[in-house]
C-alpha cells in the first residue's frame, strides 16, 4: 500500500512527500534484492552456528563413567556447553550428570587454587564482557561483592566487580575434593576440548581467550 500510494507502482502519486517516497524505496530495496543476497549469507552461515551449539557434545568425554559425574567446563559459554547435556539425552548418547561453566572463555583468565576444593577464578575482562556473552542474561548485571550463588556441586562467591556490576573475581568451592571422581574437568583450547590438569594446592593456571566460532 505504501509503495502504491507514492506512485512506484502507477503514474499518479496520492502521497507526494518526497522523504515517503524515498523511504519506500529503501523498503523495496530491503524486501527485495538485498533480502536476496542476506538469505545466502544466512543459508551460507547455518553450518557455522550449528558447529557451535553442538562443539560440546561432539568434543566431550563418551566414556559411561561420565553419566555419573558432573562435567565442568573450567571456561566456556552457554551455546558449545550447555547444549551437552540436552544433545546427548536426546541422542541417547553418554549424558554428563550435571553440567557447569566457571570462567567466561571469551576474555583470558587465571585460575587459583586455595585448598583442596577451592577454585579462584580471575578474568581480564570480566564476565559477561562481550555482547555474545550476555545474549541469555539480562542488560543490568548488579552483581555485588560477597554475594553467593548455590548450584548443586558448588557454592560461588563474588569476590570483585567491574563498575558496572559485572564479576571479574570467583571463587568456587565445592562440596568434594577437586579430584573426586564426582567431577570430569574439561577446557577449551585451540578451538577443541580437553581434559583440564587441576593446579596443586597454591599454584595457578591460565586461561587464554578462546574465539567462539574457532570451535571446531
Amino acid at each position: 500500500m505504501l509503495v502504491q500510494d507514492v506512485g512506484l507502482l502507477d503514474a499518479e502519486a496520492r502521497d507526494q512527500r518526497g522523504w515517503t517516497r524515498r523511504c519506500a524505496q529503501i523498503l523495496v530495496a530491503l524486501h527485495g534484492p538485498i533480502a536476496v543476497v542476506l538469505l545466502i549469507v544466512g543459508l551460507l552461515f547455518l553450518p557455522v552456528f550449528n558447529d557451535l551449539f553442538t562443539a560440546g557434545e561432539r568434543l566431550a568425554p563418551r566414556d559411561s563413567a561420565l553419566s555419573h559425574q558432573s562435567l565442568i567446563f573450567v571456561n566456556g559459554h552457554d551455546f558449545p556447553c550447555a547444549y551437552t547435556y540436552i544433545i546427548r539425552r536426546i541422542n541417547g548418547g553418554p549424558a554428563p550428570k550435571r553440567v557447569a561453566i566457571l570462567g567466561p572463555m571469551t576474555s583470558a583468565s587465571t585460575v587459583t587454587r586455595e585448598d583442596d576444593r577451592t577454585l579462584v577464578f580471575v578474568s581480564e575482562g570480566g564476565w559477561l564482557d562481550r555482547p555474545i556473552d550476555r545474549l541469555m542474561h539480562g542488560t543490568d548485571p548488579s552483581f555485588r561483592i560477597g554475594q553467593r550463588f548455590r548450584t548443586a556441586d558448588f557454592e560461588a562467591s563474588i569476590r570483585s566487580v567491574t563498575p558496572d556490576g559485572r564479576p571479574t573475581a570467583v571463587a568456587f568451592v565445592f562440596d568434594d575434593p577437586l579430584e573426586s571422581r564426582n567431577y570430569r574437568w574439561v577446557h577449551w583450547r585451540h578451538g577443541g576440548l580437553e581434559r583440564w590438569p587441576l593446579p596443586s594446592v597454591g599454584e595457578n593456571a591460565d586461561l587464554v581467550e578462546q574465539s567462539l566460532l574457532a570451535l571446531n
